[in-house]
């Protein structure tokens, strides 16, 4: 074989093994429905970091409608005030890095079997 087309070949190879690692999905990951005492709480990685800057958007509960969002802060904390008369809040967490899932999770708010506040790990694509 040529070096022209050996090298040609190798480039297509590479090319399509960097496709097929870019195409790897992302999947949303759903939690079941937490109980709290407000909306508050942390988002970390599995390794425990906490993830600054990670996007938590409050959805409808169809899961399609933004109604609000914030982001945590340095440390990983965020927080919502809670809305008069409403009693589920669907969170979406969302880290602006490739390669990270996701996190969905319906909260409840329940001043007298709820948690403290919210410890959300995120997943790895």
């Amino acid at each position: 074989m040529k070096p022209a087309i050996a090298l040609a070949w190798i480039i297509v190879a590479g090319l399509l093994f960097v496709a097929q690692c870019a195409s790897a999905s992302e999947t949303t990951v759903e939690l079941p429905l937490q109980k709290v005492i407000a909306i508050r709480g942390v988002v970390v990685y599995p390794g425990g970091e906490r993830v600054a800057g990670a996007r938590v958007v409050e959805l409808s509960p169809d899961w399609k409608t933004e109604l609000r969002r914030t982001e945590t802060d340095s440390t990983g904390h965020f927080s919502l005030p809670p809305v008069k008369g409403r009693k589920t809040y669907y969170l979406q967490i969302t880290v602006n890095k490739p390669g990270v899932n996701p996190l969905r999770v319906p909260v409840q708010i329940s001043r007298w079997h709820g948690k403290g506040s919210l410890q959300l790990q995120v997943e790895l694509a």
